[in-house]
């Protein structure tokens, strides 16, 4: 009998996770995620699953209309995010585990991937944070964080980490609500920065697992929107650096961000391209919010 089976056998239907799939856009792929998570089911068939669309301008609703009867779908009229996404639901989660689930991410349709992680979360209480091992496309290994951590998750031993992505993470959901979801100041990218810099606050462990695999196709989602997720992803990292470091730290890196800033819109101004103007009015309004709001 599993852990997850001795410590609920008194209540064998309690919803024990609750995936999440934040989409944008993702209509050239969210089927083979969804897919994948339902055949999940049959593993944890109470299992709740939820998927949050922000405002998609493509078929995204079309694809995920087949599988309503199986999910929670919760249509935005605006593109909050991803952080603001999660958090909007913070309040309606009951269950003790989440999966923040990519939707441009797929795995074995045979393989029980739930079942495991929940049974090391049940009889680890300190974990709050667990990945399986990510795959590319073609199926070599994806670093998670910079390229410089890939030798950190070259094992097939699971081993506790400082870092991990936010493409298929499993997370506590009582240690979440304590520190309410993820900021609010981030838009897209830096999320899962910010959880392990948490976790490692509040002195908690987060665990690579790399007996279970997901492959995560990377990028799709931003190819669509690609300003405005590295213009976000630009302002996240300067908004946690000062969040989290010393303030010479803080100042060196605010330095050179606004460096490559500057640089960015100098290229953008002497090279005419289609995206040129947008450019150029998204950076100045990242220099104007640096200023103003860092």
């Amino acid at each position: 009998m599993s852990i997850m089976t001795q410590s609920h056998c008194n209540n064998p239907n309690m919803t024990m996770l609750t995936v999440i799939i934040v989409n944008y856009n993702g209509a050239l792929f969210i089927k083979k995620c969804l897919d994948s998570v339902m055949h999940q089911l049959a593993h944890m068939p109470h299992m709740k699953i939820i998927v949050i669309d922000n405002a998609s301008t493509d078929a995204s609703l079309d694809c995920i209309a087949p599988y309503e009867s199986n999910i929670t779908l919760i249509k935005n009229t605006v593109n909050v995010g991803f952080p603001a996404a999660h958090n909007q639901i913070l309040d309606q989660l009951s269950s003790p585990y989440l999966w923040l689930l990519n939707n441009d991410t797929e795995f074995s349709h045979a393989t029980d991937l739930v079942s495991p992680i929940i049974d090391y979360f049940e009889a680890n209480p300190s974990t709050v944070g667990l990945s399986p091992k990510l795959l590319n496309t073609d199926g070599s290994l994806q670093a998670q964080g910079s390229g410089f951590s890939r030798w950190v998750f070259n094992t097939n031993k699971i081993r506790a980490v400082r870092f991990l992505s936010g493409a298929s993470l499993f997370i506590r959901t009582s240690f979440f609500k304590s520190i309410q979801g993820f900021d609010p100041q981030l838009f897209f990218y830096n999320d899962d920065i910010d959880f392990a810099m948490q976790a490692k606050k509040h002195k908690k462990k987060l665990i690579y697992f790399p007996s279970l695999e997901v492959t995560h196709h990377g990028g799709l989602s931003t190819a669509f929107n690609p300003i405005s997720t590295q213009i976000g992803g630009y302002f996240g990292s300067v908004y946690l650096c000062k969040k989290y470091y010393p303030r010479l730290i803080f100042y060196l890196y605010f330095s050179l961000v606004w460096l490559l800033i500057a640089y960015k819109k100098g290229y953008y101004m002497c090279m005419k391209t289609d995206a040129s103007s947008e450019w150029v009015t998204e950076l100045t309004h990242l220099q104007q919010r640096l200023a103003h709001d860092i």
